[in-house]
């Protein structure tokens, strides 16, 4: 939270979780809100500090990412998160 930027395929995943802040952060974030099967409800893109985002009913899992991590996800699509494929970024599911 407190770094300059993270190396751009890191990530933070809150579960349990359906807004979020960018107090103290120093980058901008892209932001999903996922629900139960990760299906994107709400996406945020290049969130300055400072900044509160409402709960978004539908959410139960927030990802946090560099600016630009996100720019091909759009939401009502489905991500999965595999141990491999994080070094490479998030994987899309057709649905």
């Amino acid at each position: 939270m407190f770094q300059k930027r993270p190396d751009n395929s890191e990530i933070m995943i809150f579960d349990n979780c359906n807004s979020v802040h960018t107090f103290n952060m120093k980058f901008n974030l892209d932001i999903l809100f996922l629900d139960a099967h990760n299906r994107v409800v709400k996406k945020a893109s290049s969130v300055p500090r400072g900044r509160f985002i409402a709960p978004v009913r539908e959410a139960s899992r927030v990802v946090e990412a560099p600016e630009g991590l996100f720019t091909k996800i759009e939401e009502d699509e489905v991500v999965s998160f595999d141990a491999e494929e994080m070094l490479l970024g998030i994987k899309k599911i057709k649905t």
